[in-house]
């Protein structure tokens, strides 16, 4: 199968997949929007791809800072709380956890 419209960029097929012009692996950030309005749907609900996991390197050996320390709860805060992930069903507990 060939594609007619290549991208390395999600949002530069968006307007594509609104049109109905194909299928495309979209971030749920990115697509959260389409789905709930239902100008995109899922198929191959079956399939997934692997969750990318987001971390914070920390020198060992070593109290954190506050101000990393800080960064890191508010991260967790507010990729917890994003309405992509509240739409999805949330985050992964593993995502989240903090060492």
């Amino acid at each position: 199968m060939s594609a007619s419209l290549l991208a390395n960029n999600a949002e530069a097929l968006a307007p594509a997949l609104r049109a109905g012009q194909g299928l495309a692996l979209q971030p749920e950030f990115l697509a959260w929007r389409d789905l709930q309005s239902g100008a995109l749907e899922t198929v191959m609900d079956d399939w997934q791809v692997e969750p990318i996991a987001l971390h914070i390197v920390t020198p060992p050996g070593r109290s954190r800072p506050a101000r990393v320390q800080a960064l890191m709860d508010y991260l967790a805060e507010r990729f917890a709380a994003a309405p992509w992930a509240q739409a999805s069903g949330g985050l992964d507990e593993r995502s989240l956890e903090r060492n």
